[in-house]
């Protein structure tokens, strides 16, 4: 069982949104143990991006 801080970090990482790096489709969800695209089942996953343009000022 998965407590504390690791477990608050589990449930954002399962929040998240993602997409395949092969297939390039979305992922809504991940299971806990198994990070797999549910479509093609490659193993390696990104976050998406936001679409939220942001600034950043340099001095």
């Amino acid at each position: 069982m998965v407590k504390g801080k690791d477990q608050i970090k589990l449930r954002l990482m399962i929040d998240m949104a993602y997409m395949c790096i092969h297939c390039g489709k979305e992922i809504k969800s991940l299971e806990r143990n198994n990070i797999r695209c549910p479509y093609c089942g490659y193993r390696v996953v990104s976050k998406k991006r936001s679409s939220m343009a942001r600034e950043v000022k340099t001095d």
